[in-house]
């Protein structure tokens, strides 16, 4: 996974922004800060925190992270660094099956890294690895001829859809020990609640409220992610396309 360095500082970045110190710390840094965000949550992520994680006060945090807004920015680029990583297609594949690697790749980190997810949904990620999997997107929607707008249009579209449905799945009822989704109470409870619903008032809610109950975030995310592709592909108009979908 790339390593953020002198030579991948971004010029738009705020000079508050930049590392003042280079070091192995620096890593340890970002790995003790992915423990608790993993741990604890983005809401329980603090510097204070931090450096109880790593045996060591607030202050020697700051010497090489200045502010919580560059400690974020490190994870943002942590955690897209290992979807860029992630990501798996053979050579030559479809743009379709491009862009669903990336997505899944990017489900399953975010899956790995539960806080991560609400992270990612409130800041955009531009560093060094944020970059190579934009591109790595991009690339695919430009191989298909996609104009400039639209590839814009579909990166923001699948990338919010991708932790949209984590941010859902992580926060849909009652959770395991670790937090994780305990999915057999989740479907007895909810199966309930939908077979409940007064099937004068709501026939429908009746009449699906075993399907809806069993359903799986897993089926759910596969129907909405083939959807999307499809709207992608009705609408693409190829000129010379580079790369044929399949």
């Amino acid at each position: 996974m790339a390593v953020l360095s002198e030579s991948d500082e971004l010029p738009w970045w705020p000079k508050g922004r930049v590392l003042r110190k280079r070091s192995l710390n620096t890593d340890r840094i970002v790995e003790a800060g992915m423990t608790v965000l993993d741990r604890d949550g983005l809401e329980g992520l603090s510097l204070r925190h931090l450096g109880a994680e790593l045996g060591s006060g607030a202050t020697s945090v700051y010497w090489h992270v200045p502010n919580k807004e560059v400690l974020l920015d490190l994870l943002v680029d942590r955690l897209m660094g290992e979807a860029a990583d992630e990501t798996r297609h053979d050579p030559g594949a479809s743009w379709r099956a491009e862009l669903s690697a990336h997505s899944l790749a990017l489900r399953t980190v975010l899956r790995r890294h539960i806080g991560g997810a609400p992270l990612l949904a409130a800041r955009t990620p531009v560093g060094p690895n944020g970059l190579r999997f934009m591109e790595g997107v991009l690339s695919a929607l430009a191989d298909a001829s996609f104009g400039g707008h639209q590839r814009a249009l579909a990166y923001a579209a699948l990338t919010g859809y991708t932790i949209g449905q984590v941010v859902l799945g992580s926060r849909r009822g009652p959770t395991t020990p670790k937090g994780r989704p305990a999915r057999g109470e989740e479907l007895q409870r909810l199966g309930g609640l939908l077979r409940g619903a007064p099937r004068g008032s709501y026939p429908n809610v009746a009449e699906s409220a075993a399907d809806l109950a069993e359903l799986t975030d897993e089926e759910a995310f596969s129907y909405g992610l083939q959807l999307m592709l499809d709207g992608l592909e009705a609408e693409l108009r190829p000129v010379t396309p580079r790369r044929q979908a399949l």
